[in-house]
């Protein structure tokens, strides 16, 4: 798969990706919420989402249920050439996920079930988000020509 996506990194027409990638990378370097009790790195987020779908742990989370949207956002990634119109489907899917989190405003905060006000939605969600919309119009792009 990693083959796939170097293969195609270098054309003109991949802008949208290689935006969409370079977005997600710098995302995760910023905290994308804040709690009454601290704020969340996004690369926090991501890894504690991922051990979270894993372990079947935290699913009434609203961090956890958004955090499916990475996974559509990566496939949607290695499927923007070969096949633009279900890159186009998961991006959409991906940015009605991420979005949902914004009507939430608490989480789990810990594994008896304890809950935390969401304080301030910060850059890092931003950026993700901005992520997930670069890839959903490049990919309608490449879906429309």
């Amino acid at each position: 798969m990693l083959n796939h996506l170097l293969k195609s990194i270098g054309t003109k027409y991949n802008l949208p990706l290689h935006l969409s990638i370079l977005i997600f990378i710098v995302s995760l370097t910023q905290d994308c919420f804040c709690t009454t009790q601290s704020c969340v790195n996004a690369l926090e987020a991501l890894v504690g989402g991922a051990l979270s779908v894993i372990f079947a742990a935290g699913f009434g989370s609203p961090v956890v249920a958004t955090w499916l949207a990475n996974p559509l956002l990566m496939i949607a990634w290695f499927k923007y050439k070969s096949n633009p119109k279900f890159s186009f489907f998961l991006s959409t899917l991906a940015t009605l996920i991420a979005l949902s989190f914004l009507l939430h405003h608490q989480i789990i905060a810990n594994e008896g079930g304890g809950t935390v006000k969401i304080t301030e939605i910060k850059l890092g969600y931003y950026l993700w988000g901005a992520s997930i919309l670069t890839m959903l119009t490049g990919s309608l792009r490449e879906f429309l020509t």
